[in-house]
């Protein structure tokens, strides 16, 4: 008769080690114990559904609904049925049954048997959060990831953070710190010995050892892959500023030889030419005078080569809205009719004004030299913190936005964080419009017109 209670202790072990096979805590390991004296049947049947009660309860306490769901039915069960008969036998003999006793105590273990299997595949299909994480689409940063491993696991206060090694801290999405000291559960991931991060639950789905270590693996590449994406977008902010400071380098460059030639070059050929009108305004023999109307020539031709070449170079006044007054001077000399409409809050900084202002010259250059257009209008206004200009002409249109010209401005546009459009449909003429981000503090101060100290741009 020993024998019939000994599937008991095993029961309870069962219960206890489930799914992995041996308990996991102290209260385990007691149950363990606990399970002896009712297997050898030490224990009267009110003790062992009360042994039975207890695990029953622990184990939905310390698992959580999935891990322990199977523990606690079973066990549970198992305990309902031993204090029933035991009640019912105890208050009114006559009314005790005990082939409905044995059969009844009898389908609730067959249903047990039939429950672990299934468990199992529970438990088994918690094993795979790490895949499904990883594959689900939309996953974008520690937000993203948080918010699919509070879903999957049922946690809504599940929060992924991230090791900072420059601050040597844990960081959410929005890189703030995580509060200290961390909340009672959370785990740490790492691989090898660097730290990339952790995750904060309430839960008990991470206390089942195989669901903390797939959501560890599935952490630890998209920890990694985060990582890598962090560092691309930190090198491409400084390709990007890199960018930036050699346009401005070269722009300071350019101002400052086209300062020096107006200021020491273009002077004394001046000088000279006005001194030679004055000699051949001298009455001498025509020889003389021949050479000389030569030598006049020659020095108005270098003095006007000089002044195409300095105009290249870029004009001065250049930021603090000198732009508009320097584009109206430009369309003084320019063979089109040109129309400059600036509105009056259109000023930028050096950078942004630089850049508008070559884009105008190479839309002017395009618009005679290949469109064949008559008129030209330029629209400049202020976007909030960007400067936009639209240049418009009555050309063939056809422009191709690959071409070296138009491709050089693009490049230049885009290396201070602007944007430039090319809209040409054959013969309806081109219109080019351009956005360039401004240094607001740049802009407001007296005097950053100056094209030699340009301001580093605003990134939008």
């Amino acid at each position: 008769p020993a024998a019939l209670v000994a599937h008991q202790g095993v029961l309870i072990v069962a219960v206890v080690a489930f799914p992995v096979g041996r308990p996991r805590h102290a209260v385990g390991w007691v149950a363990v114990a606990a399970a002896v004296p009712v297997a050898l049947g030490l224990g009267p049947q009110p003790v062992v559904a009360l042994t039975f009660g207890t695990v029953a309860v622990a184990s939905l306490l310390r698992r959580g609904p999935v891990s322990g769901a199977w523990p606690f039915l079973t066990a549970g069960a198992v305990a309902l049925a031993l204090g029933a008969t035991w009640l019912v036998r105890s208050l009114d003999p006559f009314l005790y049954d005990p082939v409905v006793a044995i059969v009844g105590y009898d389908v609730i273990l067959l249903l047990a048997a039939i429950g672990f299997p299934v468990a199992m595949r529970v438990v088994e299909d918690r094993s795979t959060i790490g895949r499904r994480v990883l594959a689900a689409e939309g996953l974008t940063g520690l937000a993203g990831l948080s918010a699919l491993l509070a879903d999957a696991l049922r946690d809504p206060s599940l929060q992924v953070y991230r090791w900072d090694p420059a601050e040597e801290r844990y960081v959410d999405a929005s890189d703030e710190p995580m509060a200290w000291p961390p909340p009672a559960r959370w785990r740490p991931v790492s691989d090898g010995d660097a730290v990339l991060g952790a995750v904060a639950y309430r839960s008990e789905a991470l206390d089942d050892e195989r669901t903390a270590a797939a959501v560890a693996d599935a952490l630890r590449l998209a920890l990694r892959n985060l990582q890598g994406q962090r560092e691309l977008e930190r090198q491409l902010r400084d390709l990007e500023d890199a960018r930036a400071r050699l346009v401005a380098t070269v722009d300071r460059e350019r101002a400052s030889v086209a300062a020096e030639l107006r200021g020491v070059v273009v002077p004394p050929i001046s000088e000279a030419a006005a001194l030679l009108r004055e000699v051949v305004r001298r009455p001498g023999s025509d020889d003389q005078s021949d050479a000389l109307a030569v030598a006049l020539g020659e020095l108005d031709g270098a003095s006007e080569e000089l002044m195409q070449l300095v105009d290249g170079l870029g004009p001065d006044g250049l930021g603090n809205g000198g732009l508009t007054r320097v584009l109206r001077d430009l369309a003084a000399r320019s063979p089109l009719e040109v129309v400059v409409d600036a509105a009056p809050t259109a000023i930028g900084d050096a950078a942004a004004e630089t850049a508008m202002y070559y884009a105008c010259v190479e839309a002017m250059a395009n618009a005679a030299k290949h469109a064949s257009a008559r008129t030209l209008r330029i629209s400049i206004r202020r976007l909030g913190d960007a400067l936009e200009a639209a240049i418009v002409d009555d050309g063939v249109g056809g422009a191709d936005p690959r071409g070296s010209g138009l491709r050089g401005l693009s490049d230049r546009v885009v290396a201070i964080g602007g944007r430039l459009r090319v809209e040409s449909p054959p013969g309806a003429g081109t219109a080019v419009i351009i956005r360039v981000p401004i240094n607001r503090s740049s802009a407001t101060q007296s005097g950053s017109g100056d094209t030699r100290s340009p301001g580093r741009p605003r990134r939008r």
